[in-house]
């Protein structure tokens, strides 16, 4: 533990940790004020692109419409803020703290938040359901295809750097996020978002998800929101967003 800072409603723990490649990762561990006996809810809470990483999310100091950690913290749930690129063994460090439900373990995020988390829930089944907010896109119809796997201040996937440069895609951004079903999906994106303008596009990838959660009788399970809004997590989908957690993770 780094620091820590308590407030009115949430108590604030500033931690690094390794990861099993050797690298050291620094994230906010946020706890209700009302901590219970019962072992609570959590979740990874993933940033999108921006240089103060786990501060966004997690802080007072974050943009509007971005403190879904603190949100989360102050609604109940034990919150995980990682600075991130990866976030697949952050649910380990949650999963082994005790007054930490493992069999509750979600994921949100926006932007490159929202995209890590489809990526991890396809990887990892300890997390039972996830938000992704403006992360969906495809690669078909991107008029800017390279920047996914350009290398300057952050980079997205540069494993797909060669694969691009060549003007190739070894996969759609549907396919793995199929990975995850038939885990609880909340998806949510804007007709109006200048970072993923090829909405016709991507919003084909959610047909193709929502007839795999159909085939796999969990259509109840399979929530896609869009709205005329632009690259933002506006607070009435944020709500809806929290709903579907709380329903999800079991704690209406």
């Amino acid at each position: 533990m780094l620091s820590k800072a308590e407030f009115a409603d949430h108590s604030r723990l500033h931690i690094r940790y390794g990861t099993a490649n050797g690298d050291e990762v620094t994230a906010y561990l946020l706890h209700p004020s009302d901590l219970r006996a019962e072992p609570l809810p959590a979740v990874l809470a993933l940033h999108p692109t921006v240089g103060n990483g786990k501060e966004d999310t997690a802080t007072v100091q974050g943009r509007n419409n971005r403190r879904y950690g603190l949100e989360l913290a102050q609604r109940g749930y034990v919150v995980l803020a990682p600075d991130t690129i990866t976030a697949g063994e952050r649910a380990s460090s949650l999963c082994a703290l005790p007054e930490v439900d493992p069999g509750r373990i979600g994921a949100i995020g926006h932007s490159l938040g929202g995209y890590n988390s489809f990526f991890l829930a396809g990887l990892d089944d300890r997390v039972r359901a996830f938000v992704s907010s403006c992360g969906f896109c495809t690669f078909a119809g991107d008029p800017t295809p390279n920047r996914w796997g350009h290398r300057d201040w952050f980079s997205h996937i540069p494993r797909l750097t060669e694969d691009l440069n060549r003007g190739e895609v070894p996969f759609e951004f549907h396919e793995i996020a199929a990975l995850a079903a038939p885990i609880p999906a909340f998806y949510y994106s804007g007709q109006q978002d200048l970072i993923f303008p090829n909405w016709q596009s991507y919003s084909q990838g959610m047909e193709r998800l929502f007839e795999l959660y159909r085939l796999l009788d969990k259509a109840d399970s399979f929530h896609y929101v869009m709205t005329n809004g632009g690259h933002d997590f506006p607070d009435a989908v944020r709500q809806m967003a929290y709903a579907f957690l709380d329903r999800h993770l079991g704690k209406e």
